[in-house]
């Protein structure tokens, strides 16, 4: 704790959201250096764009596609997986295909793909019709900003990070941080 006040010390946050929650402990030193998309994950889209991946998939398929992206559990369950077995529960029979990357291997999903690379993810994040994110905290969410890059709708709680994007587009918070309102918002 006592290093974050060195002068010595460059704190460097990955966006204004981590920086607003940090803010009372009144860092000398920092400076918000927020995340942008990868360049692997840009290119993909110039090869086929994110539009014409949805046009064919919803010509093959009537199912609703939902996306979890890294849901694994530990540290306190702040990944949420105990939100998207509630979730995933409450869906079961409706005509809903889930899929996971890198998500833990408990949750029931129709499809779980252990990790891929950023052009692979960028297929399927063009290829859903919803992205979850059940996190309890991110202090800036990757998923959310390629699901967006995707013009994929995001769902997440209240007060997570994405809310604090200047660009507003397809991200929709949830009412609150209950995993009820999280539910609904999906």
């Amino acid at each position: 704790h006592e290093g974050l006040f060195s002068p010595l010390i460059q704190n460097v946050l990955v966006s204004s959201f981590q920086e607003q929650q940090v803010r009372n402990l009144r860092l000398p030193n920092f400076f918000i250096k927020e995340n942008h998309l990868r360049e692997k994950f840009v290119l993909a889209n110039a090869r086929v764009s994110s539009s014409s991946i949805y046009t064919k998939r919803i010509l093959n398929s009537n199912q609703i596609v939902i996306l979890f992206i890294g849901v694994r559990s530990g540290n306190y369950d702040n990944k949420g997986v105990i939100t998207a077995h509630y979730i995933l529960d409450e869906l079961a029979n409706s005509d809903v295909f889930s899929i996971g990357i890198g998500c833990d291997d408990t949750l029931p999903l129709s499809l779980s793909i252990s990790a891929l690379d950023p052009a692979d993810i960028h297929q399927v994040i063009s290829a859903s019709d919803l992205t979850v994110i059940t996190s309890r905290l991110e202090t800036f969410s990757m998923v959310a900003l390629e699901s967006q890059f995707c013009k994929t709708p995001v769902v997440f709680r209240k007060s997570l990070a994405p809310s604090s994007f200047d660009d507003s587009n397809y991200l929709y918070p949830a009412k609150d941080d209950s995993d009820r309102a999280l539910l609904d918002a999906v």
